[in-house]
């Protein structure tokens, strides 16, 4: 019986290593579970991008040649702001803006309490007075400019700049996620006959541009970058195809073309807005949300359709979004500026 009792003592001992074992393998496993670069949860982010297309306020700049820019009236004003709500983005791209000032009015408008708390543009890199800028729910990082870049083409003696600024700026989504994003309004085709100038001037940015994405990937192969705005070129032409040669992906490649028309006017209506990302970024594309938005001017209150995409990035954080509160809401702006309800033909920014 003692013998009976021993091997059974025996046995219920050796189950209990096992199971022991057992369990400590599983704490090791959810610990490593726990590391940073093991993520079992998403944040989800839709970026969009939008020129909107000469977005001037009633006061001239005396700095700019915007004498004959009108203010945006409100029947562009007011679609525009319906477009991009149906979009829902998290961080807009804004081309043609003429200061912070009208942009936040424009958020103040048309997204009021919707937690777009930071809000940019820079300023006057060109005469004509337009800016980039962004409107952003996600938490903002750095924002780098290239102003007094000098930029060069092989076998060209001429140097250029980049015409309307070039800015980056690092999105902050979760407490381990970080997305550069360029916003870009490269030259347009307005100087010349044939457009020679023009021309060389939008592939020394591109050129430009592609050295920065080139020495962000090979530091970090992993990097989620998006180049997105106004590139005022097609997709067969040389300033695409050297972004395109970094190895950026352009997920709306796919749609086809006669539903990808980003210039809306006659006669040139043409894809010119792009949303380029790195591998890293396309491996998180929501699947279906890569979109142009808008068929007509009337439709967007602008001569460009907007490009939008989401994004589902892994991160540990259990509740990325919760963070994304800040701790300065901005309160709308109080200005001069006073909207006339009587007519909806004059401008919706006057004194």
């Amino acid at each position: 019986m003692n013998q009976i009792r021993v091997k059974i003592g025996v046995r219920l001992f050796v189950l209990w290593l096992i199971v022991g074992s057992a369990a400590c393998n599983a704490q090791t496993a959810d610990v490593a579970g726990a590391d940073p670069a093991v993520r079992s949860h998403s944040v989800h982010i839709t970026l969009a991008a939008q020129n909107m297309e000469n977005f001037f306020d009633s006061f001239d700049d005396a700095y700019t040649w915007d004498e004959d820019a009108w203010p945006k009236p409100r029947r562009e004003t007011e679609p525009m702001g319906k477009l991009l709500k149906s979009i829902d983005p998290d961080f807009i791209a804004c081309e043609e803006i003429e200061n912070v000032g009208i942009l936040t009015r424009f958020r103040d408008w048309n997204f009021a309490g919707e937690g777009y708390d930071y809000i940019w543009t820079n300023y006057m890199q060109g005469q004509r007075g337009i800016n980039n800028g962004f409107i952003s729910r996600v938490p903002v990082g750095a924002i780098m400019l290239r102003k007094f870049t000098t930029l060069t083409l092989p076998g060209e003696s001429k140097k250029w700049f980049y015409a309307r600024d070039l800015v980056s700026v690092e999105l902050q989504p979760a407490s381990d996620v970080s997305i550069t994003v360029y916003v870009v309004h490269l030259k347009s085709k307005r100087d010349s006959k044939d457009d020679p100038n023009s021309s060389k001037w939008r592939l020394a940015e591109a050129t430009g541009l592609a050295k920065l994405v080139r020495q962000q990937l090979e530091a970090d192969p992993d990097a989620c970058i998006v180049v997105t705005g106004d590139f005022n070129d097609t997709p067969d032409s040389a300033p695409i195809k050297t972004l395109l040669s970094t190895g950026l992906i352009d997920p709306h490649a796919s749609i086809p073309a006669e539903d990808r028309i980003t210039y809306l006017r006659e006669p040139y209506r043409s894809t010119i807005d792009y949303m380029l990302v790195s591998p890293a970024m396309a491996k998180h594309i929501t699947p279906g949300s890569a979109k142009i938005v808008g068929k007509t001017t009337e439709e967007t209150g602008s001569d460009h359709a907007a490009v939008a995409a989401g994004f589902d990035l892994p991160t540990a954080d259990a509740d990325a979004r919760a963070g994304w509160q800040t701790d300065f809401p901005i309160k709308p702006i109080k200005t001069m500026l006073k909207r006339r309800d009587s007519d909806k033909d004059k401008p919706e920014y006057s004194k």
